[in-house]
């Protein structure tokens, strides 16, 4: 699809849906904007998407497993623990 080669880019720009809905009603006509952001009658339906949107969950893939961070470090061949500074 056209758009895999700006979804990385777009992901970081506009992380949620709301942020998408902030700039696709400062870009749409007024009367636009109104028809999709709103239900018709008792809006039932519009809730009910809502809802259905805040059940989905997206775990971002390079968040997966533990990172044990090390802050070792060797000078002239000798390891130390911890880095240290000479003034």
């Amino acid at each position: 699809m056209g758009y895999e080669k700006y979804k990385e880019q777009w992901m970081l720009r506009y992380p949620a849906v709301e942020d998408l809905a902030k700039k696709a009603k400062k870009r749409i006509p007024h009367v636009a904007w109104e028809y999709l952001n709103t239900g018709t009658g008792s809006e039932d339906l519009l809730h009910k998407n809502l809802r259905a949107m805040r059940d989905i969950s997206l775990v971002p893939r390079f968040c997966q497993g533990e990172i044990i961070p090390s802050i070792k470090t060797s000078l002239f061949g000798q390891q130390f623990n911890a880095p240290f500074g000479i003034a």
